[in-house]
């Protein structure tokens, strides 16, 4: 009887075995094909999550974040602008952009809170130093202006601003008195492309006023449009209503932020660009922004007013 029992029990024990091994994991206990299904689930899971990265990154440029924290702003501006004289394209930090500027941009990311503050405490401090401080030398340079020709001393042009609201723009008169009357009639003789208007030798520029353009003198008066906070030290310069009607598809996030005294072209060619290179250096600005930039554009502008290139 005993070894009749034993011989059923291993027989039985065998069959299972054999269960077992014929219909794998399926037939396991509730508990350990619970813990196969979250095996499983979290392995699709984290494909799903890869998929949708790698996704978003191929959309969305991956590389240009993190390319801002090992890249120059200054340095790769200075590329895309030599890459468009041969008509090449732009390169904005990774992410190609064609030249003309064909499409709207969206806007960037607000401006960071501390970035905001930090900025409009030093375009107010800036401000008042220069214009307290340099009282004597603008009271010169009016004297200067004024008895050339008797006429007035500033210029005001409505120009449009960070969100294009427009305001009242002041330089130094650098041209005779009728300037924009005489503007139409030397149409033909515009060496400048797109909507804007340049000549090197501009008749109706005066004596003084020559002198003025060559060391960027003439735009003393902004910091008055700076201490108002219709400007910053640094930011892209503001273009005439004009002009913007003129550009076909003007990016609207050129205007996302508060134009300024300088920018990436004035330290980068300024005249002698064109005025879709301009607007792609004002792009490579607001896209880079940061006090650390705005401070290098600050310093490289000193040596780029004394060489005066491109200045007319």
């Amino acid at each position: 009887m005993v070894n009749k029992m034993a011989s059923t029990q291993a027989h039985g024990r065998a069959t299972v075995a054999a269960g077992r091994t014929a219909f794998g994991p399926s037939h396991r206990s509730p508990r350990n094909r619970g813990r196969d299904n979250k095996g499983k689930a979290g392995s699709a899971g984290s494909a799903v999550v890869q998929t949708a990265a790698a996704a978003v990154g191929a959309a969305s440029g991956a590389d240009h974040a993190p390319a801002l924290f090992f890249r120059d702003p200054i340095a790769t501006a200075a590329a895309n602008a030599s890459a468009s004289v041969s008509g090449g394209e732009h390169s904005a930090v990774g992410a190609t952009v064609t030249t003309a500027p064909t499409t709207v941009a969206t806007a960037p990311a607000p401006t960071p809170f501390l970035y905001g503050i930090v900025k409009r405490i030093l375009d107010v401090t800036a401000s008042l130093l220069v214009l307290l401080l340099g009282f004597p030398i603008f009271a010169l340079i009016a004297f200067l202006i004024w008895r050339e020709d008797r006429g007035p001393v500033l210029y005001s042009q409505s120009r449009v601003g960070r969100g294009g609201r427009q305001f009242k723009f002041y330089k130094y008169r650098s041209m005779v008195r009728n300037a924009d009357d005489l503007k139409a009639t030397l149409a033909a003789r515009n060496e400048a492309e797109g909507p804007i208007f340049k000549m090197k030798d501009d008749p109706r520029i005066t004596r003084v006023g020559r002198v003025l353009r060559r060391y960027s003198l003439d735009e003393l008066p902004q910091f008055l449009n700076v201490l108002r906070g219709e400007m910053s030290l640094v930011g892209p310069r503001p273009h005439l209503p004009c002009e913007i009607e003129q550009c076909a598809n003007y990016p609207a996030e050129r205007l996302s932020v508060t134009p300024g005294l300088l920018c990436l072209r004035e330290v980068q060619g300024r005249s002698n660009l064109t005025f879709e290179q301009w607007v792609a250096l004002d792009l490579e600005y607001v896209r880079h922004r940061s006090l650390w930039l705005d401070i290098k554009i600050l310093l490289r502008a000193i040596p780029a007013v004394l060489k005066a290139e491109g200045a007319y």
